[in-house]
């Protein structure tokens, strides 16, 4: 349901949001930042910028590229206010090469044993798109 363009995407609704403090409070108040015995070290650089964005999906963005990133690593995100972009960064294991080139499909993951439905990249990428952005692994 979450991806339905017929039901739930239909409602949402657009608004000009302060880029840094929106990814404040979802970084403050998602209980997701620890994973098991894990936990995600967080820092956020640049310089602040407005979008256009679906607020309720930048928050489902964020919290499925925390999720991905988590493994004791630093997670990093860097605010370009000239390019309107944010890039995040994180200092992990790396992707294999096996699934570089379909990352951001459905049911691929790069987590060991398979931990994952491979579905967290996905909905990233289709929640992106609703609102006129992309992500790419560089």
């Amino acid at each position: 349901s979450l991806l339905d363009v017929n039901s739930y995407s239909r409602r949402r609704r657009y608004s000009v949001e302060s880029i840094k403090e929106k990814l404040e409070e979802i970084l403050e108040n998602t209980p997701l930042l620890t994973y098991g015995n894990t936990t995600a070290n967080l820092k956020i650089t640049g310089n602040d910028f407005k979008a256009k964005i679906i607020a309720d999906s930048f928050k489902i963005i964020i919290e499925n590229l925390v999720i991905n990133s988590i493994s004791d690593s630093l997670l990093t995100f860097r605010l370009d206010k000239d390019l309107g972009k944010l890039f995040v960064f994180d200092n992990g294991i790396g992707i294999d090469k096996s699934v570089k080139n379909h990352l951001f499909e459905a049911f691929v993951t790069n987590k060991p044993d398979n931990d994952g439905r491979g579905m967290g990249l996905y909905i990233v990428t289709t929640l992106l798109n609703e609102f006129g952005a992309t992500i790419t692994l560089d």
